[in-house]
């Protein structure tokens, strides 16, 4: 399997920065790993315009957005779970569908 290096050389600064958020959030390490992924592609498809903006280096966009991107989603799901959206859509849905809760 063939790497394209300019592939490798857009997206490893974005997944370092992404990587090097991971150590200051907060939660279970596999949801700070699996936030690499949004904060790498923040930074993959961002970089270049953040660079033309900025006047920044391509690179150094990246790993900015990487790393921001990553701080960004680690928010959103941090407040999620602190106002507990999700328990608060599954009795949307299970009013709108009319679903009733199993009684136990």
């Amino acid at each position: 399997m063939d790497v394209d290096p300019q592939l490798v050389k857009q997206t490893a600064p974005g997944l370092l920065g992404a990587m090097g958020a991971m150590f200051f959030m907060r939660g279970a390490w596999l949801v700070r790993v699996g936030m690499v992924i949004p904060g790498g592609a923040l930074s993959l498809y961002g970089s270049a315009y953040a660079a033309t903006q900025t006047g920044m280096p391509e690179g150094l966009a990246g790993f900015v957005l990487g790393l921001l991107g990553m701080i960004f989603f680690g928010k959103i799901i941090d407040t999620w779970q602190d106002l507990e959206l999700g328990t608060i859509l599954k009795q949307w849905l299970r009013k709108l569908l009319g679903i009733k809760e199993a009684q136990e």
